[in-house]
């Protein structure tokens, strides 16, 4: 129903996101700054997305942290409770909402941590510790990695989000 789409003026990538329904091309009244390679992760109603952004222009923090926006709210609020100090972080949720993850680095991609948003967690280690670049999709409550964590060619790992600190349950692809 939406489109979220950044601008940045002469060139300077320091973005300021904007939001247009798709069916009558409506620009709506957000406009959310400090948005510089942002990556958006929409609700599955469409009622908000997350997204990556700044608490300031690059030139004072390239930091990039989650932020959560729902359609109509023109406050900027406060990011989500976890910290990756990179310059690259994306969002990424499960096709029902469910799930949160937040994956970071351009040069080792890595999905660092998770929320189950349905029971309210607070952020949890994902794959943050294992020795390998990963990041994958959803398939219901499962999360396939692709990873090279014990496979320097990489591997395709099963991960059920319902025992995701369990390596017992997670199986190869």
């Amino acid at each position: 129903e939406y489109v979220a789409y950044g601008i940045s003026r002469y060139g300077d990538e320091q973005s300021v996101l904007y939001i247009c329904e798709t069916q009558s091309g409506e620009k709506l009244p957000e406009a959310i700054p400090f948005t510089s390679f942002c990556r958006i992760a929409w609700l599955p109603d469409s009622s908000g997305f997350y997204y990556s952004g700044g608490k300031a222009s690059d030139f004072e923090d390239a930091e990039k942290r989650i932020f959560f926006h729902e359609l109509g709210d023109l406050t900027h609020k406060e990011p989500e409770e976890v910290r990756l100090f990179d310059p690259y972080v994306a969002p990424q949720l499960s096709d029902d909402g469910r799930y949160l993850i937040v994956n970071y680095s351009w040069e080792k991609p890595c999905a660092a941590y998770y929320k189950d948003r349905w029971q309210a967690d607070k952020w949890k280690p994902f794959l943050k510790n294992i020795d390998g670049e990963s990041y994958g999709w959803f398939c219901g409550d499962q999360f396939f990695a692709l990873t090279t964590y014990d496979a320097p060619r990489g591997r395709i790992l099963s991960i059920p989000m319902q025992t995701v600190g369990d390596e017992n349950t997670w199986r190869e692809a």
